[in-house]
């Protein structure tokens, strides 16, 4: 209950938590072992920065290879992701976009290409967009 407790007061869903404790001796009784773990949920949900996941479509683009240049840079620039890039006569890349982003993107590729890139939208997934700053370095 007191993990739990935490993670409704954060207003948190779609979480899991598990908090390992063990035994050193020390018996904490009922009250030291329900602060223990609610502090440690604290401590985990703050170190791990919660994100806003969204419904994103993946495109599979087909572009050449100057079109990738500035298609790859307008794409970072408006943080959408890209993966998965495969280098032939042309280059395909898979591109990750939020669905309301859908005609933005389609209308950026034709912009930039001059209507050249193929452009294939795919399945749907939920993606942390725009994506999460790696955590702090450690001392």
């Amino acid at each position: 209950m007191p993990v739990l407790d935490v993670l409704r007061y954060q207003e948190l869903e779609q979480v899991a938590v598990v908090v390992t404790r063990y035994f050193g001796g020390t018996l904490l009784g009922t009250g030291g072992l329900s602060r223990a773990y609610g502090q440690a949920a604290v401590q985990a949900v703050e170190a791990a920065r919660p994100v806003l996941m969204r419904l994103c479509r993946e495109y599979q683009v087909t572009a050449s290879y100057t079109d990738h240049e500035r298609l790859s840079r307008a794409w970072l620039q408006a943080g959408w992701r890209c993966s998965g890039a495969v280098f032939g006569i042309d280059v395909d890349i898979k591109v990750q976009v939020p669905l309301e982003s859908d005609d933005a993107f389609r209308q950026l590729c034709a912009d930039l290409t001059g209507g050249a890139a193929l452009i294939e939208p795919q399945r749907q997934v939920y993606l942390p967009l725009p994506p999460p700053d790696p955590p702090p370095a450690r001392a």
